[in-house]
C-alpha cells in the first residue's frame, strides 16, 4: 500500500490496540547507537576478487542514527570517508562493494551517531586474488666482485610470507630485494622467490651467472721440497695467474723476503698474462734453510704454496718475535729450524717437555699448538728444541703474552620506566680486562658526541657514567656501553624507557565561520604518548554532556571524533581536545565561528478578511541574526514600489513596520517580510485577505485504500466565497495535466467532480480541491491510499562466466509496492535449502550468495515478494560451467590388421566438452598432428575414434583432448597396436651356387610373434632330420625372425625351388627362393657327320648337360 511521506522515520516502539492493528509511536525515551549483537562482529572478513563484499554495521538507535563509512589509510591512523558511486553503495548501515578490487582491501570503520551517543564498529576486509610471481632480472650475468640484485615482483592478494631459495637451500631473507653486495664463485647458480599466504603459493625462478671479467689468482707452477749442500745456489720459481694480474710475494716462516745481500726477488709478465717470479739464493747457508712460501694475491683473492729447503748443516733455530695472543683463542707456533738431518723437533717450557696437558699439542714438524689460550696458565717462555742423530741440538726462545679483552657487568636505568624531566644515570663497569681501556657511549647504534641533555665521564680507569639531566622523548630507545683495549672490544647495551606525554595532532573546523545548520566534524588524535590515554572535550573552558547536537565517539584507543549534526549560534565557541595519561596531559583548541542566519518572529494580519477601506499594520521583527541586517517587503513576490497607500519604516536596526492606510482588493496577497544578512536569508509571508474568500466542504476517497482496477470518485463543493469562482484540482501540490482514467467535470457554479474510472499506482497521493475568488483562494485536500502490489527490478547472476568453485550473487530488488515485504527465494521451484545463503539487506532487497558454485547448483533461482496487494516473482537462471571430466577415458587398444577399429573417448562437462584425436608424428609420444582431411577410412563421431580397415600403417599413439575453455581441458595418450600376419617383403628371387659349395638361403618375415618357419623344396616339407646336409637356424629379431637353410655342399638336385613359410595366430605368408647349382658342363654325344665336301664337313651332336650356366664354346 502507497502512502507517500514527507519525512520517513524509523519507529522503534509500538503498541497494540484492541482492533488487532498495530500502531507504531515514536519512542518517549532517546537511546543512543547501539550494537544489536556482539562486538566481535566487527570482525575479518574475507572475499573473492570481482565478488560482492557486503558490510554491516547492525547498530540501532533513536533519534535514527546517521551511519558513515570511513577507510583507514594503510599504514597510518587517519581516515578518509568511502565514496559511494555506482560500484560501492550503502544501504542503511549496510556498505556493499560490487565487484570487489583487491585495493579495497583494509580495514573500515563504521561511525554511527545521533543525537545522544556514537557507537563505532571496525571491520578488516580482504579482498583475495591469486597469487603470481616474477623475478626480474630472470638472467643477470655480474662478474667477480661486483653486486647484484633480483627483484621479486608479486601479484594477488593476501602476502603473507615471502621466502628465497638458491639451489634448492632456504636463504635467510624475506624482502622482495635480494641484494648481493660482492659477487663471489659460489654466488652463480639458480635462485627462487616463492610468495604465500594461507591457500596457495607463487614460485619465480632466476638465473645468475658469472662474468669472465675476473678471475682469482691461481698457482700453475711452483717448487718442490729439496736439500742441498752449503753453498750451492737454490733457484725457486711461482707461477700464478688470475684476473687482474697478481702479485707473488716470498716468504721464510712466515717473515716477508726483500731483496738484499742473500735473496734476489724478481718477476715478469708473460704474453699470456701470466706472473713468473723467481726467488734466489746464490750461496746458501744451512741457516738459510727452512719453511719457504709463495703467495699469489689480487683484490679478488689469495692463494699460496709452501715447500721446505734442507740444508745440510747442524741444527739452527731462528730467533722467535714475541707474540700476543687474546685470551679464549688459539695459538698456533711453527718452530723456525733449520740445518739437515734433523731426528726430532720439541717444545719444552720450563724445562718440560710439552704437552703437559690436553690443551697442548705438538707435531713432528715443529708446529704448537695451544688451544683456549688463558693467561694464568699459559703465558710463559716456550722453548723449540732441534736435535740430530749424533746429537747436536738448537734451541730458540718464545715469549707468549696472553691478553685479556675487557668484560662489562651488566647495568640498566631501573625496573620502572622513567618520567619526562627526571633525572637518569647509569654506570658501565669493566669487572676484568687489560688496561688502558678505552670507554665510548652509542645510542641506537650511533656515536653519542654532542647529543642535547646527556652527558659521558670516567669514574676511574674501569668505569664510566652516562647521565641524562632532564629526560624527554627523544632520549627514548638503546644505550651501548663500548669498552675496548688491545685484546679487543665489549658492549652491553640497555634501553631507556620514559613514560611520553600525550601529543595532539594539530586540527580546526574547516570552512570556518560555518553557516548555521551545517554539519561540522573535526577529530582529535592521539600522535604520541603512552597508553592509556583518556581523551576529553570542553567548550569555552567547560565540560559538556548533553549539549544539543553535540556527538563525540572515541574511535580505537588515541582517537576521538567531536561531530554537530546541525550548527546553531550556541555551538559556537572554542572546542578543547585534552588528552591525559600517566606521564601527564595534552591539550589542543581549535575556534568554531557560527554566521546565524535572520529569525523572523511570526506576524499576521489578523484571523478574518478585512473590509475595503480598513486601515491595516503589521510587524516583521527579526528576533535572531548577525548585524547588519536588511529588511525589505514585496506582495506576491512583487516590490511594493508598484502598489498605492502602503507605507514602509524602519524600527531600530531589527525591526520594520508596514502599514496599509486603506485596505482595497489590489493588496489581497501574501506579504511577505526578506530579511538578509551574511549567513543567510529569512522570508515570513502573511495573507491579507479582503471580503470573502471561499469555502469547501470536507470530502474524503473512503475510510481506507482502494485496490488497484476500482472505481472512485468524489465531490468538491464550495459552499460559501464570492463569485466567480474558479475550481480547480491538484495532485500532490501539481496540476492533473494528462493524467489518465482521471476525469473533471462542473456541475453549477460551485461543484466539481473528479472520477477515476480504474485505479493504479500512479493515482496514489494528495488530491486537492482549489477554489479560488477575487477575495483570495481555498484549498481542501484528502488522500488516495492505493494498495501496491510490489515489483521486481530484473535481475541476473551477472555477464561473466561462472565457473566450478567460484562465488556468485544475485540481488533481488523491489522498486515498487507496500511494506512490509516477504521475499523468499526457491530453487527450480523448490524451497531454498542450505546450497546458498540469502541475506536481507534492507526492507526491499535480498541478496542470494554462492561460496562455491557447483553444477548441481545449476538451475533457475526465482525472487517472490509478497504484500498485502499482491505476489510476484521473478526467475534468472544460473549456468555453472564445469570444466571437462571423463566418462570413458580412453585406453591402449590392439587390433587385427584388416579390421574395424574403434576406440571411444568421453567426457563431460559445461559446456558440452568438444572431444578431438590427434596422431602422434613419431614412433614416440611427444608432437602430435590433425587427421588428414576427407580420409574415408579415418572418422571421428562424437569423439569415438573409427578406423576402417586398419593396417600397420595405422600404428602408433593417439591423443584424445576434450575442451570447453574451461580449465586446462583433459588428454589421454594411448597406443593402438596392429597385429599383423607374417609379410615377407620379397616375394621370389634367384639364388647361385656352386657344386660342392656351401650355401645359405635366408628368408626374413616381419609380423606378430611367435611366428613358425617352414621350408619346402618343390613344394614338398624339407625335413633337414632325412637329410644332414640341410641344417636349419632361426632368430629372433624386433619386428619378426629370419630364418637360414645352410646346405653344406650343394648337389644338382638342389636346384629347385625352395619355399619359406611363416605363420603365426593372424595367418601366413611365404617367398620363393629359385636356388641354382652351377657346374661344368657335359661332353657332348650322339656325334653325327650330316654333310661333308672336299674343305668342310657339318657335323651334329646332343646338348649335353649345360650345368645351369651358358655354354660359351
Amino acid at each position: 500500500m502507497y502512502r507517500p511521506r514527507k519525512t520517513e522515520k524509523s519507529l522503534l516502539v509500538g503498541k497494540t490496540c484492541s482492533s488487532g492493528r498495530t500502531k507504531l509511536h515514536e519512542p518517549t525515551n532517546n537511546l543512543p547507537p547501539k550494537l544489536t549483537g556482539e562486538r566481535t562482529l566487527g570482525k575479518i572478513l574475507s572475499f573473492s576478487q570481482q565478488s560482492t563484499a557486503v558490510l554491516l554495521c547492525p547498530v540501532v538507535g533513536y533519534p535514527f542514527p546517521k551511519f558513515k563509512w570511513y577507510k583507514f589509510i594503510e599504514g597510518t591512523n587517519r581516515k578518509q570517508a568511502v565514496t559511494l558511486d555506482e560500484r560501492v553503495k550503502q544501504v542503511a548501515g549496510t556498505l556493499i562493494i560490487r565487484e570487489a578490487k583487491v585495493e579495497d582491501s583494509g580495514k573500515y570503520l563504521c561511525v554511527v551517531n545521533n543525537s545522544v551517543g556514537g557507537e563505532s564498529v571496525e571491520t578488516v576486509l580482504t579482498v583475495t586474488a591469486p597469487l603470481k610471481a616474477k623475478i626480474e632480472p630472470p638472467v643477470q650475468t655480474v662478474d667477480f666482485g661486483r653486486p647484484a640484485v633480483f627483484t621479486c615482483k608479486f601479484e594477488g592478494n593476501p602476502i603473507k610470507t615471502i621466502s628465497w631459495l638458491k639451489d634448492g637451500n632456504k636463504l635467510d631473507h624475506s624482502d622482495a630485494v635480494l641484494r648481493i653486495e660482492a659477487v663471489r664463485k659460489e654466488d652463480k647458480g639458480m635462485y627462487q622467490c616463492f610468495v604465500r599466504n594461507d591457500q596457495e603459493s607463487a614460485e619465480a625462478t632466476a638465473e645468475l651467472k658469472l662474468g669472465g671479467r675476473f678471475e682469482p689468482p691461481q698457482i700453475r707452477h711452483a717448487f718442490d721440497t729439496e736439500t742441498v749442500q752449503p753453498g750451492n745456489s737454490v733457484f725457486l720459481k711461482c707461477i700464478a695467474s688470475g684476473n687482474p694480474t697478481p702479485e707473488i710475494t716470498w716468504e721464510l716462516y712466515g717473515r716477508k723476503l726483500s731483496n738484499n745481500e742473500v735473496y734476489q726477488i724478481g718477476q715478469y709478465v708473460t704474453v699470456n698474462g701470466d706472473v713468473v717470479s723467481h726467488l734466489n739464493i746464490s750461496s746458501i747457508r744451512t741457516n738459510d734453510g727452512g719453511l719457504y712460501r709463495c703467495v699469489a694475491s689480487s683484490k679478488v683473492g689469495t692463494t699460496e704454496h709452501s715447500a721446505r729447503i734442507n740444508v745440510y748443516g747442524l741444527p739452527v733455530v731462528r730467533s722467535m718475535e714475541k707474540q700476543a695472543i687474546v685470551a679464549g683463542g688459539t695459538l698456533i707456533v711453527h718452530c723456525p729450524f733449520a740445518g739437515h738431518p734433523v731426528d726430532s723437533v720439541v717444545w719444552e717450557r720450563d724445562g718440560r717437555l710439552l704437552p703437559i696437558n690436553r690443551k697442548q699439542k705438538v707435531f713432528p714438524n715443529g708446529t704448537l699448538i695451544i688451544e683456549n689460550v688463558e693467561r694464568a696458565s699459559d703465558q710463559a717462555t716456550y722453548v723449540c728444541v732441534a736435535k740430530n742423530s749424533q746429537g747436536y741440538s738448537a734451541r730458540g726462545s718464545l715469549e707468549v703474552q696472553v691478553m685479556v679483552p675487557p668484560k662489562i657487568h651488566q647495568f640498566s636505568f631501573g625496573d620502572e620506566p622513567s618520567f619526562v624531566r627526571e633525572t637518569v644515570s647509569v654506570q658501565c663497569t669493566v669487572s676484568s680486562g687489560d688496561q688502558p681501556i678505552s670507554f665510548s657511549w652509542m645510542f641506537n647504534g650511533k656515536p653519542i658526541r654532542n647529543e642535547v641533555g646527556i652527558s659521558v665521564g670516567s669514574m676511574s680507569k674501569k668505569i664510566s657514567y652516562l647521565t641524562i639531566d632532564s629526560v624527554s622523548e627523544e632520549h627514548i630507545g638503546n644505550y651501548t656501553c663500548v669498552a675496548a683495549n688491545r685484546a679487543g672490544m665489549s658492549t652491553f647495551s640497555t634501553a631507556l624507557v620514559v613514560k611520553v606525554l600525550p601529543r595532539i595532532t594539530p586540527f580546526g573546523f574547516e570552512d570556518s565561520p560555518v553557516h548555521s545548520g551545517q554539519f561540522v566534524e573535526v577529530t582529535c588524535t592521539v600522535s604520541e604518548g603512552d597508553l592509556p590515554v583518556q581523551i576529553t572535550w570542553q567548550l569555552n573552558g567547560r565540560d559538556f554532556d548533553n549539549f544539543p547536537e553535540v556527538t563525540t565517539t572515541k574511535v580505537g584507543k588515541r582517537t576521538s571524533v567531536l561531530s554537530i549534526e546541525s550548527v546553531s549560534y550556541a555551538n559556537a565557541g572554542i572546542y578543547t581536545c585534552l588528552a591525559r595519561n600517566r606521564a601527564g596531559e595534552a591539550v589542543f583548541s581549535a575556534e568554531l565561528q557560527v554566521n546565524v542566519p535572520p529569525q523572523i518572529v511570526p506576524f499576521d494580519f489578523g484571523n478574518k478578511p478585512v473590509h475595503s477601506g480598513e486601515f491595516v499594520q503589521v510587524y516583521c521583527t527579526v528576533n535572531e541574526g548577525d548585524l547588519p541586517l536588511i529588511i525589505k517587503w514585496n506582495l506576491n513576490g512583487h516590490h511594493l514600489d508598484n502598489f498605492l497607500d502602503l507605507t514602509v519604516a524602519p524600527v531600530g536596526r531589527r525591526a520594520s513596520i508596514l502599514s496599509i492606510e486603506s485596505v482595497s482588493y489590489e493588496h489581497v496577497g501574501n506579504f511577505t517580510c526578506i530579511a538578509k544578512n551574511r549567513a543567510g536569508v529569512a522570508r515570513y509571508s502573511a495573507q491579507l485577505q479582503v471580503n470573502v474568500t471561499p469555502q469547501i466542504t470536507a470530502f474524503d476517497f473512503g475510510d481506507g485504500p482502494v485496490h488497484s482496477g476500482q472505481f472512485v470518485q468524489v465531490t468538491c463543493t464550495a459552499f460559501e466565497g464570492d463569485l466567480p469562482l474558479k475550481i480547480e484540482w491538484l495532485l500532490n501540490g501539481r496540476p492533473l495535466g494528462d493524467l489518465s482514467e482521471v476525469t473533471v467535470s462542473t456541475v453549477g457554479k460551485r461543484t466539481s467532480f473528479l472520477s477515476i474510472d480504474s485505479v493504479s499506482y500512479a493515482h496514489a497521493g494528495n488530491y486537492t480541491c482549489r477554489t479560488k475568488n477575487r477575495a483570495g483562494e481555498a484549498a481542501y485536500t484528502s488522500e488516495l491510499q492505493v494498495n501496491v502490489p510490489p515489483r521486481i527490478v530484473p535481475f541476473s547472476f551477472g555477464d561473466q562466466v561462472v565457473n566450478a568453485g567460484q562465488a556468485t550473487q544475485a540481488t533481488c530488488l523491489v522498486s515498487e509496492g507496500d511494506l512490509p515485504l516477504k521475499i523468499t527465494w526457491s530453487y527450480d521451484g523448490n524451497a531454498a535449502d542450505a546450497s546458498f545463503t540469502t541475506i536481507k539487506i534492507s526492507p526491499k532487497a535480498s541478496l542470494l550468495l554462492i561460496d562455491a558454485a557447483s553444477e548441481t547448483q545449476a538451475g533457475n533461482y526465482s525472487c517472490t515478494v509478497t504484500n498485502a496487494a499482491g505476489s510476484v516473482s521473478f526467475t534468472a537462471s544460473l549456468d555453472v560451467y564445469v570444466p571437462p571430466r571423463w566418462i570413458l577415458e580412453p585406453t591402449d587398444k590392439a587390433f587385427a590388421q584388416g579390421s574395424d577399429a574403434v576406440v571411444e573417448c568421453k567426457a563431460d562437462g559445461f559446456p558440452k566438452p568438444v572431444v578431438t584425436w590427434k596422431r602422434a608424428t613419431g614412433v614416440s609420444p611427444g608432437d602430435y598432428r590433425d587427421f588428414k582431411p576427407n580420409n574415408p577410412d579415418i572418422k571421428v563421431e562424437d569423439g569415438t575414434l573409427m578406423i576402417n580397415n586398419i593396417q600397420k600403417t595405422n600404428e602408433g599413439y593417439y591423443l584424445c583432448e576434450a575442451n570447453n575453455g574451461i580449465g586446462s581441458g583433459l588428454s589421454a595418450v594411448i597406443l593402438i597396436s596392429v597385429q599383423a600376419p607374417p609379410q615377407f617383403e620379397v616375394k621370389y628371387r634367384n639364388q647361385t651356387a656352386k657344386r660342392g659349395d656351401p650355401a645359405v638361403l635366408q628368408c626374413q618375415a616381419k609380423g606378430e610373434k611367435p611366428i613358425g618357419i617352414l621350408w619346402n623344396i618343390n613344394n614338398k616339407r624339407l625335413e633337414p632330420k632325412g637329410d644332414n646336409r640341410y641344417t636349419i637356424r632361426e632368430e629372433i629379431l624386433p619386428d619378426g625372425v629370419v630364418s637360414d637353410l645352410s646346405i653344406k655342399r650343394t648337389e644338382r638336385s638342389d636346384s629347385a625351388i625352395f619355399t619359406c613359410v611363416a605363420t603365426n595366430a593372424f595367418g601366413s605368408d611365404d617367398t620363393n627362393i629359385n636356388m641354382i647349382v652351377q657346374e661344368a658342363p657335359e661332353v657332348p654325344y650322339g656325334l653325327k657327320v650330316l654333310d661333308k665336301s672336299g674343305r668342310s664337313v657339318q657335323l651334329s651332336w646332343v646338348a649335353p648337360y649345360d650345368g645351369n650356366s651358358p655354354i660359351k664354346k
